[in-house]
């Protein structure tokens, strides 16, 4: 099979210069039908093959074009169109492939098409991963000329606008081959070094229309963390600070989390002849160890597996310093009159004596700065507020390089003892749950705790589809009405009991037949009702692809908010399953002894939007309190 895209690219106005956009990004900062940037490439012969390569990033619900190459007799002959959470779709000329990738970009997403015109095949590349590939393009005819437009989808040759199909968001590291790029070439575009030879970001022709900013880029890591899920000696996270002399004084502070019960290194900084010129190691449970230009000092601490933690050394004294979770440790002393020389290499994850599997990190880690200067008390009290950011490197304008299977996630909110407060009725208010969901759920069991003194009904857990918007929702009607809704077909349940204030509440649903959903109040089951859908096969199972929300009712997927039915009030404790609780599972939950395998209240990934507060820990006076009758 030969696939052919003839395309003649025009010759450039001599008023255009190439420029080197690394380390820039194109903002697209509102919807509109009129900003967008052209790329002007320079060459003038036919291409067949085609890879093209990019990063973006947006919080957009909607679909929204990422790259689009049209021809005056074909608007789509090259479009690369993504539908949040997870799908991407890809025209070649009147051909279309449907792709998904494996759940939804928590940040900044790299992806690359690859299309292969001698057997007709389009790969997808997402993050460095294969995501899919398929044989769908049959022969396609020539063209002359071409128009390449980011932040927009063409409707017609070089135009054609629509605000509804617009970027709204970042994009960068634009590169675009007349040649299929293989998977090795792939692994050199994302570490920076392997440029297009038709479009290259480090020398780019383009012009920017209407509303575009050109800025650094934002690695959006604020809430975010790396997570090392497995225990390798290939993982790591290299840091690329800018060190320009050495450093006699230092201050490096983290968020980590880990349930390792053996030794394992969060920080490591190396120079020539020193690998362990400044590590900071975990000895679980007690033990956390500072080595200085080889030199180890270790501090005895408080048992926990979430830690904030800051260590500072000035070589003046010789004095090291531990903060654990705005806490300081008695002082270790280290060399007195030495420096870390500036030629360094920075580490997370990993010790670099060796990379040995037995010091690897199994867990996460976040909120990583440095400075050149010894933090005071009060300095600590902002890093933790997240009111103060390194001046050697600022986690949220950090340059790394993730070597191995890391995932840069939302960071656990560790929430045990803590409640999400929703203080007014609001439209805006909510927060995002987000799961690893990977296949439709044939069954569910969803719990949580609520407390509010509305008199008008709201939404608690609204799990919505693009199917669905009511793809599973509670919904409590004051005093003592739940709606339960599946798929959007209603179930309500009445249990004949006092109202009090704190509720823990447990719904389950299962399929075969009859399908039955099971009610849980304070750990007493009060109903146990079988349901009917019009629609058999859609009602057997949940869609993978879903919106998770609490505080707020989805009208329409990931959004369509109304303040009248919105929370005001305090929501705690959620928890999810993709198998049916039984009723001594139900107690355990109740007690603390079981969480959830999809949702897990104590290692939860969300996102807050708007007016949500999570408050420290307070002692709640009535938590499982059931009155009967």
């Amino acid at each position: 099979m030969e696939l052919s895209v003839l395309v003649l690219l025009l010759v450039l106005p001599s008023s255009l210069a190439q420029e080197d956009l690394e380390g820039k990004m194109f903002v697209f900062p509102k919807e509109t039908d009129t900003a967008h940037v052209i790329l002007r490439p320079t060459i003038t012969m036919p291409l067949q093959d085609v890879s093209v390569c990019l990063r973006s990033y947006s919080e957009l619900s909607r679909q929204y074009s990422l790259f689009s190459f049209a021809t005056p007799t074909d608007r789509n002959a090259f479009l690369i169109r993504f539908q949040a959470p997870t799908t991407y779709t890809v025209y070649m000329r009147h051909e279309r492939g449907v792709f998904k990738r494996d759940s939804e970009p928590p940040d900044w997403s790299h992806i690359c098409v690859i299309l292969d015109s001698k057997n007709g095949m389009i790969q997808l590349w997402v993050n460095g991963k294969n995501s899919t590939k398929g044989n769908v393009w049959g022969q396609s005819s020539n063209a002359v000329k071409a128009s390449i437009i980011l932040g927009q989808e063409q409707g017609s040759y070089g135009g054609g606008f629509d605000a509804s199909q617009s970027l709204v968001g970042e994009i960068s590291d634009v590169h675009m081959w007349d040649y299929v790029l293989t998977p090795e070439a792939i692994q050199m575009v994302i570490s920076g070094d392997h440029h297009g030879n038709v479009i290259n970001w480090k020398a780019l022709v383009y012009e920017m229309k209407g509303d575009v900013l050109l800025k650094p880029i934002n690695l959006h890591m604020e809430g975010k963390a790396f997570v090392f899920p497995y225990e390798v000696k290939t993982s790591h996270v290299i840091l690329r600070p800018t060190i320009t002399r050495p450093l006699q004084k230092v201050s490096v502070c983290l968020h980590s989390y880990s349930d390792l019960s053996r030794s394992y290194t969060v920080f490591s900084l190396a120079t020539l002849g020193k690998d362990n010129a400044f590590i900071i190691s975990i000895q679980p449970p007690h033990t956390c160890s500072v080595h200085i230009n080889q030199e180890v000092t270790s501090f005895k601490t408080d048992s926990l597996s979430l830690r904030h933690t800051c260590v500072t050394w000035d070589s003046d004294t010789g004095v090291v310093q531990l903060w654990v979770n705005g806490k300081l440790y008695p002082e270790g002393a280290s060399v007195k009159g030495s420096s870390i020389a500036a030629e360094a290499s920075i580490v997370l994850g990993q010790e670099q004596d060796s990379f040995n599997v037995s010091q690897s990190m199994v867990g996460e880690i976040g909120d990583v700065h440095m400075w050149d200067y010894v933090l005071t008390p009060e300095d600590i009290k902002k890093v933790i507020s997240g009111d103060l950011h390194g001046n050697v490197y600022n986690w949220l304008s950090l340059h790394y390089e993730i070597k191995g299977n890391i995932l840069v996630q939302l960071k656990h909110q560790h929430l045990e003892g803590k409640v999400f407060v929703f203080p007014k009725e609001t439209n805006t208010s909510h927060v995002i749950l987000r799961p690893t969901i990977t296949r439709p759920l044939g069954q569910l069991s969803v719990c949580l705790r609520s407390y509010s003194e509305l008199s008008r009904p709201y939404s608690l857990f609204s799990m919505a589809t693009p199917r669905y918007a009511d793809a599973f929702h509670i919904y409590l009607e004051p005093p003592n009405t739940y709606k339960v809704f599946i798929n959007n077909e209603m179930s309500a349940f009445t249990p004949n009991w006092k109202p009090f204030y704190w509720r823990h509440i447990c719904v389950t649903r299962e399929y075969g037949y009859p399908r039955s959903i099971y009610f849980w109040l304070n750990g007493k089951l009060f109903f146990q009702r079988g349901y009917v859908t019009r629609y058999y096969n859609d009602a057997n199972h949940m869609d993978a692809e879903s919106s998770i929300v609490l505080g707020q009712d989805q009208d329409s997927f990931g959004g369509g908010f109304d303040a009248s039915q919105s929370l005001v009030g305090e929501i705690s404790d959620v928890h999810m399953w993709d198998y049916i609780l039984t009723q001594e599972d139900i107690q355990k939950v109740l007690s603390g002894d079981l969480h959830g395998n999809v949702m897990n209240w104590k290692s939860l990934r969300c996102e807050i939007k708007g007016e949500v507060l999570v408050p420290e820990p307070q002692r709640k006076s009535i938590i499982l309190l059931y009155t009967p009758y």
